[in-house]
């Protein structure tokens, strides 16, 4: 995002979701810097340095999940197959979707309501199946609360 390129959404949660991992495990944030301009050259570069008190396991995870490259990143699904992730003892909970990946069907009847609000409905039906983020796959899942309150 920062040198201007188009982007896949999950990849860039998963680098997000990274920085908030290594401020939980290491107590301090991996990029920082007062000029933003030197900021933004940390976070391209990638270099990270991290405490040795650390497990290589968890090393191995955060470089992955911090990779500069979103073609090489892990995915959700590397870091659940990870050994530093796999040491819960507890099932990660299944429940929920996983934007921009899983499909889902749209139901008519909210369909119609987006339709009286004046929404394309192709469009939205699209973007709601293909659980594509913007505006429609929004005002779906607000009117769907809506209508089930």
């Amino acid at each position: 995002m920062i040198v201007g390129h188009s982007y896949d959404g999950s990849k860039v949660d998963v680098w997000s979701c990274g920085i908030i991992l290594f401020a939980m495990v290491c107590g301090y944030l991996p990029f920082e810097d007062p000029d933003t301009h030197e900021l933004y050259k940390k976070i391209k570069k990638g270099d990270l340095y991290l405490p040795a008190n650390v497990s290589e396991e968890f090393k191995d995870l955060i470089t992955r999940v911090l990779e500069v490259s979103p073609a090489k990143r892990y995915s959700i699904e590397d870091i659940e197959l990870h050994s530093w992730f796999k040491k819960v003892d507890k099932p990660v909970p299944t429940l929920g979707i996983k934007v921009g990946s899983d499909i889902i069907k749209a139901d008519p009847t909210v369909i119609h309501e987006l339709k009286n609000m004046g929404f394309d409905i192709t469009h939205a039906r699209n973007s709601i199946e293909v659980n594509k983020q913007g505006s429609d796959l929004a005002a779906y899942y607000l009117q769907m609360k809506k209508m089930n309150r």
